[in-house]
């Protein structure tokens, strides 16, 4: 087995040599590495998914399948044991694959010509797959960002591009990431444009454009050209009256995201300041309030979707199959999912917020129009507290054209 890999191995180095020989010039090598990163990307972020997907259905759904009343303790064991390990593997493995991933993206673009070291690249993989697997109230599309970028600085340091065009393949990567997590490669250029370029270099824009658009055909070639939410009805402005409860539902939305990131960061500076804690206990500590909240969820709501996979219950809400549930249980649930993210992105675990954000403006968007006109409203539907824009069809799709609803999203 040995001898098969080192055959491997040598068959790889030998052509990646002929590579760079055929290719003399820097310029050269940076268009063929930026159409390489591309397609590399899209297959690490389907790798990536695919993980998450697998660990999902060996902790998290077992745990909450379990038998009797079984279910209590391995709900709240399985996001506190992964977060745990998590937490083992941060400090003495990985540190820098803490976090949601796209600050520490922009840090090394700003501060390190792009470097983002294999260590970071395949810690965030298997950590964050673990952990968000495992339970914790995170979202998989910062780490997506932060492990493209990985390959593709990989990619830049193997084919000896200088500092400059290692920066520009770090921006080709995060763009290759956004366009695999969402399935929105327009959004995905506008959004490395604005926030991590600055301005339109002519080099980087070509890169980012290519990379994104190849990201995302390889993704739908494997993974399939399904919507992440379906959506059963096209939703319209039926009555423009509606437009004074979208306009109170933004004032809503705008209060729980001022609470979301407000408790984050004072929470985030508490579990800093408790120097007699070890490190690698706090990400089980928030899992284990994760994992209570999710349990006082299911027993008060009868509603999954505060620890594991949040896309589920976001699907079973905008295709109405959840009902026309009480404006005490939205309003309960999107407190109990605040509040489980909080602990799991606080404690100083390795996972995004994007997807867990999602199903606050959810709830928010169902317990105001609920309670605004005494049934569904349009803007309840179609999550219009989460993604403005794109009325019908999928919402943040993967898929079926919805690249304006990603970008909107994003």
């Amino acid at each position: 087995m040995e001898s098969g890999w080192s055959g491997v191995l040598g068959w790889l180095r030998r052509g990646w040599e002929l590579f760079l020989r055929r290719l003399p010039s820097e310029r050269q090598r940076l268009l063929a590495v930026t159409i390489l990163a591309g397609g590399l990307c899209g297959l690490a972020a389907v790798a990536f998914h695919l993980t998450i997907g697998w660990c999902e259905s060996l902790m998290i759904d077992r745990a909450n399948a379990a038998a009797g009343n079984a279910w209590i303790w391995w709900t709240i064991l399985s996001p506190a044991l992964g977060g745990v390990a998590v937490g083992v593997g941060l400090t003495y493995l990985a540190p820098a694959a803490a976090g949601s991933g796209i600050p520490q993206v922009k840090v090394a673009f700003a501060l390190r010509n792009g470097l983002v070291t294999v260590r970071e690249t395949v810690g965030k993989f298997f950590l964050c797959a673990l952990q968000i697997g495992s339970g914790a109230s995170l979202g998989l599309e910062g780490p997506t960002v932060q492990i493209c970028a990985g390959v593709s600085s990989m990619l830049a340091r193997a084919a000896g591009l200088g500092p400059v065009n290692q920066r520009r393949l770090t921006s080709v990567g995060m763009a290759a990431g956004i366009a695999a997590a969402f399935n929105a490669p327009i959004a995905a250029i506008t959004f490395t444009l604005e926030e991590l370029i600055g301005d339109l270099d002519q080099t980087m824009l070509t890169g980012v454009i290519v990379a994104s658009a190849l990201s995302a055909v390889i993704e739908h070639t494997i993974l399939g050209k399904n919507t992440v939410f379906h959506v059963n009805r096209q939703y319209e402005l039926g009555n423009s009256s509606s437009l004074v409860w979208y306009a109170l539902l933004g004032v809503l939305a705008a209060v729980v995201s001022v609470s979301f990131t407000g408790s984050l960061l004072w929470l985030r500076l508490r579990f800093r300041g408790w120097t007699g804690i070890p490190k690698w206990v706090q990400p089980g500590m928030g899992g284990l309030a994760t994992g209570c909240l999710a349990v006082a969820g299911f027993a008060l709501f009868h509603l999954n979707g505060i620890a594991g996979d949040p896309y589920k219950t976001l699907t079973l809400a905008l295709s109405g199959a959840l009902g026309a549930l009480p404006v005490t249980a939205m309003v309960g649930f999107c407190v109990l999912k605040l509040l489980a993210t909080v602990f799991s992105y606080s404690s100083g675990g390795s996972g995004g917020d994007f997807c867990a954000v999602a199903v606050h403006g959810r709830d928010a968007g169902r317990g105001g129009g609920v309670s605004g006109r005494g049934g569904v409203s349009p803007f309840v539907g179609c999550d219009r507290g989460v993604c403005g824009g794109g009325d019908g069809g999928g919402v943040c799709g993967r898929g079926a054209g919805t690249d304006d609803v990603g970008a909107d999203c994003v």
